[in-house]
């Protein structure tokens, strides 16, 4: 697939309309999701900022050649232009304030939406304040939805370097709602960053703007062409030129129209993304749980080792689970949820002779929390004996996630 640069200099070296459409289309769900939280949620006027945005970058192309990705450029250039337009309607409408304005309604009593109606309006301004290359990062992998590898190639670094940007853009985000007096969590932070990027593109909107910016951007060079043909040419020649000027277009229009068509169908996956959300808001409830029963614990100065076993040295547990690096966990190799974990643990206890259970449990490379968490609740499910292979100190507990 073609990077953005590739597209640009396509479009301003061969005038080719087809890489200036690749350009609208990859881009426009980022445009006209932030210009329809900028201007209150009014579609007519996110269509008019998306269209705004995308005539700029037809006319300012060259000068945008060199640029990796124009994510970063199109975000705050959405940002410009949805300011404009709303302080133009707000002295014509003489309605509220700007502030009041871009308010985002929501009726939903969920407490996790509750934490996105209070973040959604604040949004944008604070994004607006990181510096460009955290910025970038951010829009890339919240608005774009793009994975720590591909951040990293079109940004010219390493996957891990791109994960450490996106964390210390968030943890800068975090710390201006903050000092907004804004409380919500770093957890509602990402979802509402995540679903940010989801709103609906109206169908036919990117084959409209596609077609009106390439004519504005060709609009300041052709009266300067239509000048010289009148004054130098004749009739029949003027008309030869105008229809070779105006053919290319149609075809454009062709070949948007089929692209448009499968952009309708991409918009009909953003409800699964949605429920998505809404299980990623559940899992990390879950998670602080877990890290709040790790930092409660003391450290210590010596490794985590399986304690003496009344069992014979011929016998081993009956029963084995993986805690993984990724933060799973694997039940005689069959991966399980922390709900279907501590089901299976109470109901290897119940079934054991004689109350005799036993476990033996592989955790390597993990965080403490998480080995101490499967300990902790193997033996409240009342686990007998357990039997730990694990690396992981008692004096080396980590700071992170269970993720």
């Amino acid at each position: 697939m073609n990077n953005d640069a590739e597209l640009l200099r396509s479009y301003v070296e061969d005038c080719s309309e087809n890489a200036f459409t690749q350009i609208v289309y990859r881009h426009i769900g980022l445009v006209h999701s932030t210009a329809l939280r900028r201007v209150g949620g009014d579609a007519h006027l996110a269509d008019d900022v998306t269209q705004t945005v995308f005539i700029a970058l037809a006319r300012k192309a060259p000068s945008l050649r060199g640029r990796a990705t124009l994510a970063g450029w199109l975000y705050t250039s959405t940002q410009l232009a949805a300011a404009e337009i709303v302080r133009r309607e707000q002295r014509r409408q003489h309605r509220e304030t700007a502030a009041q304005s871009m308010q985002i309604a929501d009726s939903s009593p969920d407490p996790v939406d509750s934490d996105l109606t209070q973040l959604h309006p604040l949004l944008d301004d604070a994004i607006v304040e990181l510096k460009g290359d955290e910025r970038e990062a951010v829009v890339l992998r919240f608005f774009e939805r793009r994975t720590f590898a591909e951040i990293g190639a079109v940004l010219l670094i390493s996957e891990e370097a791109a994960r450490k940007r996106v964390d210390r853009a968030l943890a800068k985000l975090h710390a201006a709602f903050v000092r907004r007096g804004v409380t919500s969590t770093e957890a509602a932070l990402g979802l509402a960053l995540t679903t940010a990027g989801t709103s609906a593109v109206p169908t036919g909107l990117a084959v409209r703007i596609s077609t009106a910016a390439m004519g504005q951007a060709a609009l300041a060079g052709s009266s300067t062409v239509a000048t010289v043909m009148a004054t130098w040419l004749p009739a029949a020649a003027v008309i030869v030129l105008g229809a070779l000027m105006i053919l290319p277009q149609h075809r454009a229009n062709r070949v948007a129209a089929a692209e448009d068509a499968e952009l309708s169908r991409q918009n009909q996956t953003i409800p699964a993304l949605r429920v998505e959300n809404e299980n990623l808001a559940r899992i990390v409830a879950d998670v602080r749980a877990l890290q709040r029963v790790a930092a409660s614990q003391p450290a210590a100065g010596t490794a985590i080792t399986a304690p003496p076993l009344p069992l014979p040295a011929t016998k081993r547990a009956n029963t084995a689970i993986e805690v993984t690096t990724e933060g799973t966990i694997a039940w005689e190799g069959q991966y399980v949820t922390l709900d279907e974990f501590l089901n299976r643990l109470s109901a290897l206890h119940a079934s054991a002779p004689g109350g005799e259970s036993q476990l033996f449990i592989r955790a390597n490379g993990v965080f403490y929390g998480q080995l101490f968490y499967v300990l902790d609740e193997a033996r409240k499910a009342g686990i007998k004996h357990l039997v730990v292979d694990s690396d992981v100190a008692l004096d080396a507990r980590e700071q992170g996630s269970w993720f």
